[in-house]
């Protein structure tokens, strides 16, 4: 805790096991309301997983987690739903629903087994279509939409589901640079009103601008976190990404920037001002 404050979400010696293989081995995690936490690091390093075994799937092998102080383990998979959000890295729907439709998918967890969508409902849904530049998309057919514009169908659903915590899976993947901003923007809204935010990403320049924390994972384990300036160092990351990079400050934003060095670059730099960059 911090002071008397109650994290969002607490995980303690947490740790998931999958075909015999440790993915997440003792992650101890608090992410508190309004924070925009990032997760961050190569593939494989455990991101994904760590989102869905919060909502139980996978389910972990050892440790607690908590919501609000509850124990995950002990909370209805409905009332989970309307606790925590998550945005998946692919959305995937074989069947031809408009894509308001599936919007109100994320309206569910709220509704009884047979009671119908109300107007708050859809007004929610209609919103959340607004915020993420999908409201002329609201009656194409999902299945004829591009992987962009269904990854923000797909934010918009998850935006509906009004949960006070969100999952995002890779939100900005197949995003152009305006909807990138767009939907971190959102999401920095989110946080801002009181909305808990783990967002996993490998942008590390949007991690830098707009994530209040960082996680820094290799291997299913957290070996830093703080902010950008604490974790994106460049014998930090060379190390963790194999690969050679600089860090310096972005001249606009003020936040770090990381580059990659290509191994054929002559003296192999070792500092943002020793590649011709801005002094971090």
């Amino acid at each position: 805790m911090r002071g008397d404050r109650v994290p969002a979400v607490e995980l303690v010696d947490w740790s998931v096991t999958l075909g015999g293989r440790a993915v997440l081995s003792d992650i101890d995690l608090s992410a508190y309301p309004g924070e925009l936490v990032g997760l961050v690091g190569p593939n494989g390093a455990g991101k994904s997983t760590l989102l869905r075994s919060i909502i139980m799937m996978p389910q972990p092998t050892g440790g607690a987690g908590r919501v609000f102080g509850r124990d995950i383990s002990r909370i209805s998979t409905a009332e989970l739903a309307r606790m925590v959000a998550l945005m998946p890295q692919n959305l995937v729907l074989s069947f031809p629903f408009p894509a308001e439709e599936v919007v109100m998918m994320g309206r569910h967890p709220h509704l009884s087994r047979f009671q119908r969508e109300s107007d708050e409902d859809w007004r929610i849904v209609r919103e959340s279509m607004t915020r993420t530049d999908t409201a002329g998309l609201s009656r194409r057919i999902v299945t004829s939409l591009s992987g962009g514009e269904t990854q923000l169908i797909s934010m918009a659903k998850t935006l509906a589901q009004t949960a006070p915590v969100m999952l995002l899976d890779e939100p900005t993947a197949s995003l152009d640079l305006r909807h990138q901003e767009l939907i971190f923007g959102v999401v920095r809204e989110f946080a801002s009103a009181g909305g808990c935010a783990i967002v996993a990403i490998h942008d590390l320049g949007l991690a830098a601008r707009y994530c209040t924390r960082i996680v820094l994972l290799k291997d299913g384990r957290i070996v830093a976190e703080g902010d950008a300036h604490q974790v994106f160092n460049a014998e930090l990351l060379s190390s963790v990404y194999d690969i050679r990079v600089v860090v310096y400050n972005d001249p606009v934003s003020g936040a770090p920037a990381v580059l990659p060095v290509s191994e054929a670059s002559s003296g192999r730099p070792e500092s943002g001002a020793s590649a011709g960059l801005p002094e971090s």
